[in-house]
């Protein structure tokens, strides 16, 4: 998702053709629907059994919120920082969350589970 997320950077600084568009939302959109694959699932497992419909629709409405929220903050980073910027802040937010979860899942027996 970094890499991908990264990619936004390109038609900021000029790459503006056709298939570069096309590659960097392409690209964008399948890393974005591996990424819902392990979260749906750690969703499921995080909900109570009889109750699991409820629980997951919950846990999807925070993180659609989530983006939504995250979404309009865009816009208004983007206007002092400019589109580079703003895409820049978010490969950094997303090398931040990569860390922490490296960290939370080192092999030392200290996991998230």
């Amino acid at each position: 998702m970094t890499i991908a997320i990264a990619t936004f950077i390109l038609p900021t600084i000029g790459f503006t053709s056709l298939p570069v568009l096309y590659l960097v939302c392409v690209g964008f959109q399948f890393t974005y629907s591996m990424a819902l694959v392990p979260l749906y699932a750690l969703m499921m497992d995080n909900s109570r059994l009889g109750t699991a419909g409820f629980d997951f629709t919950l846990q999807v409405s925070i993180v659609f919120i989530g983006s939504l929220l995250a979404g309009a903050m865009s816009g208004f980073i983007a206007t002092p920082v400019g589109y580079q910027g703003a895409f820049a802040i978010s490969v950094a937010l997303s090398l931040i969350g990569v860390a922490l979860v490296s960290v939370a899942l080192k092999p030392n027996g200290n996991n998230l589970s």
